[in-house]
Order: structure tokens, then C-alpha cells, then sequence
């Protein structure tokens, strides 16, 4: 598949992997900008699986996703 050679190429991950860091991105930034809900978070940003989400964002952000939001959460 040619988008995934060029993905590969240009980012260094499969399209799965920048998928998922996209994801995650998209989470943390739902995590410190909302109030809503973790289950909610990982059903709008495409995953069905809330474990098999919250180990994916243990990979890139080293914590569970509600110790993120305690932590990075402006406070107001």
C-alpha cells in the first residue's frame, strides 16, 4: 500500500501506530481542556475497548488518563 510505504517513510511508524499517538494526542487534550467523562474521551476518539485504550495511552504518556488529567489540568 502506497500510504502506508509514504506514512512510514515521512513519520518513522505504521499508519496503525501514528493512529494511535494521534489518538492519544487528541485524548490528552480532551483530558485537560474538558470535564467530560474518560469513557466518553475514549469513545470520541474512535475505540471501542476502554482497556485496551488506556494501554495504549499508558505507552505514550506514562500514566493512567485520569493520574494525566490530575496532573496537567490547569487550575482555574
Amino acid at each position: 500500500d502506497y500510504t502506508g510505504k509514504w506514512i512510514r517513510r515521512r513519520f518513522g511508524l505504521k499508519f496503525s501506530e501514528l493512529l494511535q499517538q494521534e489518538r492519544c494526542r487528541v485524548a490528552a487534550d480532551y483530558l485537560i481542556h474538558t470535564n467530560l467523562p474518560v469513557e466518553e474521551i475514549i469513545r470520541m476518539t474512535g475505540y471501542s475497548n476502554g482497556s485496551f485504550f488506556r494501554q495504549i495511552f499508558q505507552k505514550y504518556y506514562h500514566e493512567q488518563p485520569l493520574e494525566y488529567r490530575r496532573k496537567n489540568k490547569p487550575s482555574h
